[in-house]
């Protein structure tokens, strides 16, 4: 394959993401990063630098028209993701871009409706679909009948967070969507669209809580617990309950298949690369909805984002 026939790779945003996921696309053959982008010109050279490109600045359009890019991963602060989404789909180019794309569901769908227009590939940077213990589980329960029923530990304390001022207040005001979204994606991934949610909150200082119960169009039923006063116990657990088959990952990275007769068997995250568990299989799927016109399984759409963010809403 020549230069000319690969994906031509843009990254925006040099921070830790931008290197991780320049990381992960360098693996693939039908990939070629050519350039990136940052707020300042030192980071981007600093990437640049790392994998050998020749176009490195701090305006991205520059970088794009320079460089012939036709793609881009979008890694930039996360009250900037929104509107450079925007802007490079209008631009014209396919985009992997990282959570949450949108503070809100709406803003999101508008979006997916611009890269409907435009015939362009709208990927959202959710790496634990893509985490092997994840996938393992699903195709573990579905292999000994349905999925009954899903439950979710998730705290998610933003106190120690907040305390370090590492991003703008509106961030730790929303972590719910900025982060705990990962897990809650995850219950959609798993059981589909939503039929009904029952949930109630409890605020104390800068803490919320929440527990909810989901009942999905699939006919599996959900429970979401996020208490974040729990201490050190912050680790995300998520149970498949299928029949004859129980599924338990604790942290998302490992866990264990409980069978029927009390029997059960580890599984173990398949880590390539040394580098971000889910990104590598992330980078590949983008590359391949890229070829094939759609987005692929297990990735997330902008649409499909958008109804995962209505859930976060409604919880």
């Amino acid at each position: 394959m020549t230069g000319s026939d690969k994906i031509r790779l843009l990254i925006i945003g040099a921070g830790k993401m931008g290197h991780e996921h320049a990381n992960a696309f360098s693996k693939n053959i039908l990939v070629e990063i050519v350039a990136v982008s940052s707020r300042t010109s030192e980071s981007a050279m600093k990437l640049a630098k790392r994998f050998g490109l020749a176009f490195y600045g701090t305006d991205w359009r520059e970088e794009a028209r320079r460089s012939n890019a036709t793609a881009a991963v979008i890694a930039v602060p996360h009250l900037l993701t929104e509107k450079t989404a925007e802007e490079v789909l209008e631009y014209g180019l396919h985009i992997l871009v990282e959570k949450p794309v949108s503070l809100h569901s709406v803003g999101t769908k508008a979006l997916g409706r611009l890269a409907e227009s435009k015939g362009l590939i709208a990927m959202v940077a959710m790496n634990r679909r893509f985490y092997s213990t994840v996938l393992d589980a699903i195709l573990t329960s579905k292999y000994y009948g349905n999925i009954l029923a899903l439950t979710v530990i998730a705290p998610d304390p933003v106190s120690s967070y907040r305390a370090e001022g590492k991003y703008d207040p509106i961030v730790y005001d929303e972590w719910f969507k900025m982060n705990t979204i990962h897990i809650i994606d995850l219950m959609r991934l798993i059981a589909g669209d939503v039929l009904e949610v029952n949930a109630i909150s409890n605020k104390v200082g800068y803490e919320k809580s929440r527990v909810a119960l989901v009942k999905f169009k699939s006919g599996i039923s959900g429970s979401f617990v996020s208490i974040n006063s729990m201490g050190g116990m912050n680790q995300w657990e998520l149970i498949l309950h299928g029949e004859g088959v129980e599924v338990r990952l604790k942290p998302l990275e490992r866990g264990n298949i409980i069978y029927a007769d009390g029997s059960s068997k580890p599984i173990v995250i398949s880590r390539k690369d040394n580098m971000k568990p889910g990104l590598l299989a992330q980078a590949n799927t983008f590359v391949n909805s890229i070829l094939l016109g759609k987005v692929c399984f297990p990735g997330s759409d902008l649409d499909d984002h958008a109804r995962t963010l209505e859930l976060a809403e409604l919880m």
